[in-house]
């Protein structure tokens, strides 16, 4: 029964987060069809920017969650805190926008946008509590079902009325539905009783504990983002959503890394919790070169059809492009290991010098970045993700090697 539901785990898990995952190309395909080139720009950097807002509404990682879920802190009160999390994230986004003076259509593509994801930071509390109770097949169904009909909604309100606000709006319905009719129901056939109560000491708990994760989560996405944002303020709509084509690949190793260490999260975690150490390295070793494996399969196919194809759907010339797509698949490849050792690193409690890691990575991303964006354009961009990348890879992995040398003593 238990192989029965880790092969269900595995295969649904992987199918909810490869649509949940593709929607962003796909909706940019139809804005860039529907709308124009420069409310595609605009658009890719809205989502960009909501990826990072939506760390703020999430906190911490689920990976947190599940890791730290006992009788003292309950799931009343992390989705409290979720609930919290998703106000004062919506708050700042307001206020980030007021600052940068744009003008009301952008504003409210973002606030849409945002609103949106915070629908799915609502979602992800409760998938944390169904995946601790080994249901994570429940998860991936309502990725998959949010993701088609959530895409299918898009493009039929946007192919007919062009306004991409109402195309935004009626994905934001789709997700309310599925939440109450769906996510929850599961929820309620595992939990008995969910009341919101504001027990203060444990919400204080949560914040401290996960701070640190937020922070280099918040950098984590920071750092994925950042050309996006430089490159708003020094190129033009066309630009932006060229580079925002360009990085669309990335999103299969990310995808990749999901499939290989979400479902196993618990099975590691387990392992470290009886100090089965040489167990957790041993899996470990398999899931990192799992991943590199099939960065370098994803590399050889971008190498020989990545422009043509990505030509082809977008319906825009990339001919000029082929070297910086393979310096972002490149560095995309390093991204996605490095990211699994930080998930490695929660596991085993080591959070402090993580964001150690990415305060460093990210001041020299930010300067780096800015330096070779405004001389180079998108070819400094791409080559100022590499570099960035290389840097916190050689931090992670030696941080993990002594971390991992130390336990064994």
């Amino acid at each position: 029964m238990k192989t029965n539901n880790d092969r269900k785990n595995f295969i649904w898990n992987m199918v909810g987060l490869t649509f949940n995952a593709f929607n962003s190309l796909f909706f940019l395909v139809a804005v860039r069809l529907f709308n124009g080139t420069d409310t595609a720009g605009t658009f890719s950097y809205a989502f960009s920017l909501c990826a990072l807002l939506y760390v703020v509404a999430t906190f911490y990682t689920r990976t947190y969650q599940i890791a730290n879920y006992n009788n003292t802190k309950n799931i009343q009160d992390f989705f409290t805190f979720r609930l919290l999390s998703s106000i004062f994230c919506f708050l700042i986004a307001v206020g980030f926008c007021l600052i940068n003076q744009f003008d009301f259509s952008k504003t409210l593509i973002i606030l849409l946008i945002l609103g949106f994801r915070i629908v799915e930071a609502i979602s992800d509390c409760i998938y944390g509590y169904i995946q601790e109770h080994e249901r994570l097949y429940n998860v991936g169904i309502s990725l998959f079902l949010k993701a088609v009909f959530g895409l299918i909604a898009f493009l039929i309100t946007d192919a007919i009325t062009q306004d991409l606000s109402l195309a935004i709006l009626s994905v934001i319905f789709i997700n309310l539905l599925f939440l109450f009719f769906y996510d929850w129901k599961i929820f309620k056939k595992i939990s008995k009783n969910l009341s919101l109560k504001l027990r203060f000491s444990n919400l204080k708990l949560i914040f401290f504990e996960s701070i640190s994760i937020f922070a280099f989560t918040f950098l984590l996405i920071y750092m994925a983002n950042l050309q996006k944002y430089v490159l708003t303020y020094s190129a033009s709509g066309e630009i932006q959503m060229i580079f925002g084509i360009l990085i669309m690949p990335s999103t299969m190793l990310s995808l990749a890394g999901n499939y290989l260490i979400m479902p196993f999260l618990t099975k590691l975690n387990r392992s470290i919790k009886n100090k089965h150490f040489e167990i957790f390295q041993k899996d470990a070793r398999k899931i990192l070169l799992a991943m590199l494996a099939i960065g370098v399969f994803i590399t050889i196919i971008a190498y020989f059809a990545g422009i043509p194809v990505l030509s082809l759907i977008y319906q825009f010339d990339l001919s000029k492009y082929h070297l910086e797509l393979i310096i972002v698949i490149i560095a995309s490849i390093i991204s996605a290991i490095t990211i699994m050792l930080s998930n490695f690193l929660v596991l085993l409690g080591k959070n402090k010098m993580q964001l150690l890691f990415y305060f460093i990575a990210s001041a020299f991303a930010t300067g780096i970045s800015i330096t070779l964006i405004f001389s180079q354009g998108i070819f400094g961009a791409v080559l100022a993700y590499l570099i960035s990348y290389i840097i916190l890879f050689i931090m992670y992995m030696s941080y993990y090697i002594i971390s991992l040398k130390r336990l064994k003593r």
